[in-house]
């Protein structure tokens, strides 16, 4: 006999006596997963490449329990690295809104093979969040070693896993299948036979689909051993052992409406242990979770629970059963497609201008139009250079939550039917327990301590150069050249620790150390930068197939500087460059020499006597102090052929990046000529803070994609350009609030293309598309 518990919100008694919230595994839930993870996807502009060509790409960033774009800035490390882990390029990128752009550029002398993209959040420990995509390069001038390919390969990998965990005796139990081929690719096999160990044959047309998986059901009995057998493969695979106490597991899930069966069974012996305790069934993602508790009483052996599947959870959901003790008992993943919505995208020719044309998207989601921020690839539909193989849907929703990689994951989520929701059931039944370590969940041990990885942190000292100095110093000021960004943090025993810097690999910083009284000092520095170099050289293990298997074609760092950094100014020759512009003025080229002045202000001061003294204004003129000469006449400048108004004494600019200097002197009449000035382009007026600093420079900082994508072809109407080539890459495209935005193409040909668009939602949902669009004038 069994028993059935409707789970129905019109009957509020049967959910109240059947006790359905469990505080002790939703609370041990909750208080271990208090930081949230991250998952990442890789979008390329296509998979297989041309030597010389370049890897263009986006990044996004998603949490692992909502499912949602995850917007906090974020260091990604990226990888180029072939079958056995050597990293032929890398770079550190930094996500803003969710997305970091960047691209590889291909050495030409690349060999043809499979390579892997891999991407991963740094952290303390060994990273957990990591991404890799798997890329075909092709060097047509590359001759490959062949291989001896194997027909009928019988070196399989037959797994049988019994849903829940185990098999029991006296039940019926139900298994999945997975075989798998020596590439780790899954095959179809037909006509396999089940049978017990004195051969009487239990099934005789067992299969598994095109992915190697399949399912079965059968009754085992105590102290008998059972096996797969195929004739064909020429394999007989020995079937778990039975357990004469436990419980059997068994879901059923209604792919129209959503709603989920549980089935439990156990055998007469197991009633005994069962039949009066609580058994806790509950349903999980990460903290957010569902229990409800019920029991076996002596004369039912089956409990039935159906969930209707607003109680579920979006993609992969764990359900966990577990004994009065709160020790599981069986484990089972399944996925909720209800609260996932179709995604679509509409696209249409708005203006044709020469060789540009403009096509107008609209996104939609459950045919609503809808804001997105997308990354775009246009390709020609003939095209066999994207095989498509990852999905967005696949990398957020179902991925992070799975043990090893998944063979071709797009396939069950493109034109999704209840055939495809059939078929990713059979993936998790194959999948075994989940990644769920309930001893340390509920001894509350927090998960690992998620590193803050929210740009570069520097962390280091200062000597001044007075040592009468070093009790004195009490900020350090970092200056960014680059952005014009300015730090000030507090120094605790001369050290300091500077966090969230965004700064790019090469560019410069300045650093100076500030006393009691705010004002400069000469110092030494002395620092680490992190992330490491060495972090972008960890070797992650490819956790992905190969698709392309069966085709054809230090730990810190330490900088020092004793000296000033100056920056360079390139004498080529003593000819004045600019004497023709000066109308006769005696002019001197500017070398070291003149450095001991430092600013153009001292060296007027101390060459030609200026002084600052108060003018009254008058109808032209501001009142206020003017650089003036002994005889009390005012001085003037000119820089870079611009007037220059220095009044109150704003003439600072550093003698070093001052080229040439061209002396007033008197003219025809005895006026007095204006002073002019031709500088490096580096004129901008040098900060007080700066007057004492010293320039470093970030030998491992991020890397920021510069550079548009430009198409190379030369003849559109070719056959490698309809197989191979890519239209164009865009990556951040923003539609409006109508799910409205335009992209150009140049030369695209009159050929049919395809759009693969992917990105997120302003709800924060993935949004990810394939959509063909049909030219007008294509043949």
């Amino acid at each position: 006999m069994f028993r059935s518990i409707l789970f129905i919100f019109a009957f509020s008694q049967i959910i109240h006596a059947q006790e359905l919230t469990n505080t002790k595994i939703e609370t041990a839930l909750h208080n271990f997963y208090t930081k949230k993870h991250t998952t990442l996807h890789i979008h390329i502009n296509k998979s297989i490449y041309i030597n010389d060509e370049t890897i263009w790409f986006s990044i996004y960033t998603f949490e692992k329990e909502n499912s949602k774009i995850n917007l906090d800035n974020k260091n990604i490390v990226v990888q180029l690295a072939d079958a056995t882990n050597n990293i032929l390029s890398k770079s550190l990128l930094y996500s803003n809104n969710g997305q970091a752009n960047g691209n590889f550029i291909l050495n030409p002398k690349i060999k043809s093979d499979t390579y892997y993209i891999k991407a991963f959040i740094p952290s303390k420990l060994e990273p957990t969040t990591i991404f890799t995509k798997a890329v075909k390069i092709i060097n047509p001038s590359f001759t490959p070693i062949s291989k001896n390919i194997i027909e009928n390969d019988t070196k399989l990998d037959v797994q049988i896993l019994p849903e829940g965990g185990y098999l029991i005796s006296d039940v019926t139990n139900s298994c999945g299948m997975k075989i798998l081929n020596t590439d780790g690719k899954g095959i179809q096999i037909n006509n396999l036979i089940l049978e017990d160990e004195k051969g009487t044959i239990l099934e005789h047309n067992l299969a598994t689909n095109t992915l190697g998986m399949g399912k079965f059901s059968f009754l085992p009995r105590e102290n008998t051993s059972y096996f797969l057998r195929s004739k064909s493969m020429n394999f007989k695979q020995k079937l778990p052992d039975i357990h004469t106490h436990g419980i059997a597991l068994k879901l059923e899930q209604n792919f129209k409406t959503g709603e989920l069966q549980i089935e439990l069974n156990t055998n007469k012996k197991s009633l005994a242990t069962y039949g009066n305790q609580n058994i806790t069934i509950t349903i999980h993602k990460e903290s957010l979770a569902h229990s409800y508790t019920t029991k076996f009483d002596k004369d039912y052996s089956k409990l039935v629970l159906n969930i209707p599947s607003q109680k579920l959870f979006p993609g992969t959901n764990t359900i966990t059963v577990f004994d009065t003790n709160f020790k599981p008992i069986v484990e089972r993943l399944f996925f909720n497609f209800e609260s996932i919505k179709e995604n679509s995208s509409f696209i249409s020719e708005t203006s044709k201008t020469r060789d540009t044309i403009t096509y107008a998207i609209i996104n939609k989601v459950d045919n609503t139009t809808i804001k997105t921020q997308t990354s775009i690839s246009v390709l020609p539909f003939t095209t066999i250079a994207n095989t498509n193989r990852d999905h967005l849907f696949a990398s957020v929703y179902l991925q992070p939550f799975l043990n090893g990689a998944i063979e071709n994951p797009s396939y069950y989520f493109q034109k999704n039917n209840n055939q495809k929701r059939f078929e990713l059931d059979l993936l998790l039944l194959n999948q075994g327990w989940s990644k769920y370590k309930w001893n340390t969940i509920f001894n509350h041990e927090k998960t690992p301590e998620i590193e803050q990885n929210k740009g570069l942190t520097i962390s280091g000292y200062v000597v001044p150069l007075d040592k009468d100095k070093e009790q004195g110093v009490k900020n350090v000021l970092l200056y960014s050249k680059a952005n014009k960004s300015i730090k000030m943090v507090n120094l605790n025993d001369n050290t300091f620790h500077i966090e969230n810097l965004v700064l790019e690999t090469g560019s410069e910083f300045e650093f100076s150390a500030i006393d009691n009284s705010g004002s400069p000092i000469k110092a030494n520095f002395f620092f680490t930068v992190k992330p490491s170099a060495t972090v972008l050289d960890q070797t992650i293990e490819t956790n992905t197939a190969n698709p392309f298997s069966n085709s054809n074609f230090t730990n810190t760092i330490t900088e020092k500087l004793e000296g000033e950094v100056l920056d360079e100014v390139l004498i080529q020759s003593n000819k004045l460059k600019f004497k023709k512009f000066t109308r006769g003025r005696f002019g001197v080229k500017v070398d070291s020499t003149f450095y001991s002045y430092r600013t153009i202000e001292q060296y007027f001061q101390l060459h030609e006597g200026l002084k600052l003294i108060f003018h009254e204004g008058t109808v032209y003129e501001l009142p206020g102090y003017y650089w003036t000469y002994p005889d009390g006449s005012k001085a003037s400048f000119y820089v870079n052929g611009k007037r220059a108004y220095y009044r109150n004494g704003l003439l600072k600019i550093s003698m070093e990046n001052i080229l040439e200097l061209y002396h007033g002197g008197h003219d025809f009449f005895g006026q007095r000529n204006s002073h002019l000035i031709f500088t490096n382009g580096k004129e901008l007026e040098t900060p007080e803070h700066l007057k004492t600093s010293k320039v470093f420079k970030i030998k491992k900082g991020f890397t920021f994609l510069k550079e548009k994508y430009k198409p190379r072809y030369i003849n559109y109407e070719s056959d490698s350009y309809q197989k191979l080539a890519a239209i164009t890459w865009e990556p951040s495209v923003k539609t409006n609030t109508n799910g409205f935005n335009k992209i150009s193409l140049v030369n695209p040909g009159k050929h049919d293309l395809l759009f693969y668009i992917e990105g997120y939602t302003e709800t924060g949902a993935p949004f990810s598309t394939i959509t063909p669009y049909k030219n007008a004038n294509s043949n």
